[in-house]
């Protein structure tokens, strides 16, 4: 229906009777309400954001409405300075709206240089609001190490500290020391756990206590992968297929190149000389070039025998140079290719027991050796089941002959 002025008029009985319809470009009525004016008292998500990220005449603003609800979260901005943080704590009226203002000092950037003296103040706190206090602190960008230690240390092992540690085990600013001191304290949490090897601050020590406790294998991949001291692979089972992944991506551990170089000419520490063994660069000539440098050593020789890269040339190498009676012997008894057993050293009695005991020893091997060793070697092959047993008898009869 059309007035006179040749207006669209909808028809009284409809819900909107009465009311004109719009021209095209005139909008509708939500467009005319207004947006809800600010309210200190009654802030909502947007409001709190816009505060803890005003800076200029915005942020002169909402410091002059001098309002607690506004002023504990400008303690978070992190566009105010120290002395502008300490000003608004000081007028605030109320402790629980100090304690409020203490927590964003904990987590603003600007307390830097400030963190000792602030944990002096939490300490202080109930235990309630002293975890929160520690957990924004651990949300500072700019945390102090030592103040980081310092919460580690404090903190309890009950339930109620896990999230302080959790956010304590994200920060980027923490030593390896700490991390390490937090996987201790939490072995259980794998979040934890998590945070640790993902943090890109975490060192060996952290690395590999979170990789002993995680039953995550892509963390425990990717804690060794990350691993740089040679050292700490002396006691870790490289049998683990996690573990053998890592040390697989591991670009930071030497060549086998630079092995070589850090066992010289021996004698090597230790536990170097263990971890250079299981590094996923160690190939049978470093092994071999190990076990020359290490003679004396019995626990270094034992974890070159049980090395990845393990072959027999490294297992005669073993027999020949080592000075432990007992190597010798268990390195002759594992040699795989009998034709290698020739080589061992028969007038040494350590050599001729393993030797003759090795289980795969054949006929052929068997006569060559007591040409070589005579009757006593025809003695103790007689106990070797992988012979046939006529021919252990023939052997013992052939040497009673040439005795």
């Amino acid at each position: 229906m059309r007035d006179g002025k040749g207006n669209n008029h909808k028809a009284a009985g409809r819900p909107d009777g009465g009311q004109f319809d719009r021209k095209p470009g005139q909008g509708t009525d939500d467009d005319l309400e207004e947006a809800p004016a600010f309210d200190p008292k009654h802030l909502t998500d947007d409001d709190i954001l816009a505060l803890r990220h005003a800076k200029g005449a915005e942020l002169e603003a909402a410091l002059a409405l001098d309002e607690p609800n506004v002023d504990r979260r400008l303690a978070f901005n992190p566009n105010l300075g120290w002395d502008d943080l300490n000003a608004l704590r000081d007028r605030q009226t109320t402790d629980a709206m100090r304690r409020h203002i203490l927590d964003g000092m904990c987590a603003n950037p600007a307390s830097e240089g400030h963190h000792m003296e602030l944990l002096a103040e939490v300490k202080r706190l109930p235990a309630a609001d002293r975890r929160m206090a520690w957990t924004c602190m651990a949300q500072n960008p700019r945390l102090d190490p030592k103040a980081g230690a310092r919460i580690a240390l404090d903190m309890g092992t009950t339930r109620a500290y896990i999230p302080v540690a959790e956010t304590l085990a994200g920060s980027p600013r923490l030593t390896d020391e700490t991390l390490a001191q937090l996987v201790l304290k939490f072995p259980e949490d794998s979040y934890l756990l998590h945070r640790v090897i993902s943090n890109p601050a975490a060192g060996d020590g952290a690395l590999i206590a979170a990789a002993n406790r995680s039953r995550d294998g892509f963390d425990v991949e990717e804690a060794w992968s990350r691993v740089g001291d040679v050292r700490r692979l002396a006691d870790v089972d490289v049998r683990r297929e996690p573990v053998s992944r890592g040390l697989a991506r591991n670009r930071t551990l030497p060549d086998a190149a630079g092995l070589k170089v850090m066992i010289g000419e021996g004698p090597v520490d230790p536990d170097l000389a263990r971890g250079i063994a299981h590094a996923p660069a160690a190939d049978a000539s470093t092994l071999i070039h190990l076990a020359r440098a290490c003679t004396r050593n019995v626990r270094v020789q034992t974890e070159i025998l049980h090395a990845p890269a393990c072959d027999d040339f490294v297992r005669c190498a073993l027999g020949s140079t080592s000075e432990d009676p007992g190597i010798r012997q268990v390195s002759w008894n594992s040699v795989r290719d009998p034709n290698g057993l020739g080589l061992a050293d028969l007038n040494d009695r350590p050599s001729l027991i393993g030797v003759c005991a090795n289980p795969r020893m054949t006929e052929a091997v068997a006569g060559e050796i007591v040409r070589k060793a005579g009757a006593p070697a025809a003695t103790r092959l007689r106990d070797n089941e992988s012979l046939p047993e006529e021919f252990r008898r023939g052997l013992v009869a052939a040497a009673g002959r040439d005795a």
